[in-house]
């Protein structure tokens, strides 16, 4: 094999994995509108914290993942619009914590 087919397969290899971390990251915020969503919905007060832990870690996941990594501008829209999706939803979050007295994590 030559140095252009080697440099193709680079590329392909770079490509996939370009693919398998925005296809993680959208998964990672998916997961974390589930727990804010469980949050939300339960009268008891160590779900709501433990559930809210659980949303901030993997938001803080799917950020991990994200920095310094090049994503097509595609990719990076559709993280954009998945997280300000859920921003009204944290909001809301936040606040029925503060109604009910219970500490969320620190993020």
């Amino acid at each position: 094999m030559n140095n252009q087919g080697l440099s193709q397969d680079f590329i392909i290899v770079l490509q996939s994995q370009q693919e398998l971390r925005f296809q993680f990251v959208l998964a990672e915020i998916d997961l974390a509108a589930v727990f804010i969503e469980i949050a939300l919905n339960t009268s008891i007060d160590d779900r709501l914290r433990r559930n809210s832990r659980l949303a901030y870690v993997a938001l803080g996941t799917a950020n991990r993942f994200m920095k310094g990594r090049k994503l097509t501008s595609k990719m990076t829209q559709a993280i954009n619009d998945r997280l300000r999706d859920l921003r009204p939803k944290l909001k809301e979050l936040k606040m029925k914590a503060s109604k009910r007295q219970v500490d969320l994590p620190v993020h």
